[in-house]
């Protein structure tokens, strides 16, 4: 499995509170998908604090998925809004909110993705 990550560390120290409802889901990923391309396609909708794409590195061509941290749920709600069930790099798209902050708990579990 291979994790490629994008986090804006000027930003990533924002308050915590709700901070579930500001990240999102994303599955249905192409293989080509990497954290930059869901950076640039969120940002459209809002400001995006990280950006996140897991891919299965042993089956090139696999279905990959992401994680994307807003700044706001309001922007999170945007991005549902506007990028659930659309077309990125051949795939169509979920984008859906998730019930915890995934850069957190990853940090919890002090685990070093490269």
């Amino acid at each position: 499995m291979c994790v490629i990550s994008f986090v804006d560390k000027k930003t990533s120290q924002i308050n915590p509170t709700n901070a579930s409802s500001r990240n999102l889901w994303v599955s249905g990923l192409s293989s080509s998908t990497r954290a930059t391309d869901l950076k640039q396609i969120f940002s459209k909708y809002g400001k995006v604090i990280g950006a996140k794409v897991v891919t299965n590195a042993r089956t090139p061509g696999a279905r990959c998925y992401g994680y994307v941290t807003m700044s706001s749920s309001e922007d999170a709600a945007k991005c549902i809004q506007h990028l659930h069930r659309t077309e990125l790099h051949g795939r169509v798209i979920s984008v859906e909110k998730v019930n915890y902050d995934f850069f957190e708990f990853q940090h919890h579990q002090n685990k070093i993705l490269l």
